[in-house]
């Protein structure tokens, strides 16, 4: 069990004496049940600039959530989510577009992308990627 000391003032009711008393509270820690994920001021902007409609929300969704604290870079292919989730390959192409152009994914090479930890963070991810992500913007602006 843990507690913490505090420290407070009395008068003593008898002598009229002030003296110092120690009091202990205990401290008790609740669990979260689940988890969550964080997001970011940039998450909302992003969403702004890249959901025009319920196709571009279900696609910007289903993209989102492959990502996991395992799986930080990811193979996109349109084909396979047009089909999924029944909306044409050219939205799903134009989805994935934006959320390149609004800074939400990286394209890392052909086909394979990065989420931006700036943005949104997948529950338990480890607290590196926004290092990491700084550094592949860095080399990527140095190859052009």
């Amino acid at each position: 069990m843990k507690y913490t000391v505090i420290t407070e003032n009395i008068i003593n009711p008898e002598t009229g004496e002030i003296s110092k008393k120690d009091f202990r509270e205990i401290v008790t820690k609740s669990k979260l049940k689940g988890g969550f994920t964080m997001s970011y001021k940039l998450y909302d902007e992003i969403l702004l600039k890249v959901i025009k409609g319920e196709k571009d929300l279900r696609i910007f969704l289903e993209i989102k959530n492959r990502f996991t604290k395992t799986k930080i870079e990811i193979p996109l292919n349109a084909r396979k989510i047009s089909e999924k989730l029944e909306v044409s390959t050219p939205k799903v192409s134009s989805v994935i577009s934006k959320m390149v152009e609004a800074n939400m994914l990286m394209r890392v090479e052909r086909g394979i992308y990065r989420l931006n930890p700036f943005a949104y963070i997948p529950y338990q991810s480890s607290s590196d990627l926004q290092k990491e992500w700084l550094e592949l913007k860095k080399l990527a602006e140095d190859k052009e």
